[in-house]
């Protein structure tokens, strides 16, 4: 049988060894996934300003990872104000009813309903051989 992973083995100070071991158990993770996100964080910084971000569809755990690493990192660049927030949120609440109107959306109850069809079809989908 081949294995799927491989062990790798490296050395770190004690210090950050117990800070990755307590953010582990934060995230409520084994390291070795931990390890898997930061790898691939340090593997789209890497890329060109022009990069491609994962495919929303093909590979959604990494699009997901992406777009919060992206929301960290202008999070850092250029906080948000309370006012700001409220503003945005309220053009984001706006924007989101107007597109509901255009298919026909009516209540939050068939939004719920358009968002539980589309997770059944994509567990079916992923449990497709």
């Amino acid at each position: 049988m081949t294995r799927i992973s491989k062990n790798i083995a490296f050395t770190v100070p004690p210090t950050m060894a117990e800070e990755f071991e307590r953010l582990a158990r934060e995230e409520q993770s084994t390291k070795s996934e931990m390890f898997r996100r930061i790898f691939r964080f340090y593997q789209a910084s890497r890329k060109s300003p022009q990069k491609q971000k994962p495919d929303f569809e093909t590979d959604f755990d990494a699009w997901v990872e992406t777009v919060i690493f992206d929301a960290v990192e202008e999070k850092k660049n250029s906080p948000m104000g309370y006012k700001e927030l409220c503003e945005l949120d309220d053009k984001l609440l706006d924007y989101g009813a107007e597109r509901a109107k255009s298919f026909g959306i009516t209540s939050e109850e068939q939004v719920n309903d358009i968002i539980h069809e589309e997770r059944q079809k994509r567990r079916q989908a992923a449990r497709r051989p």
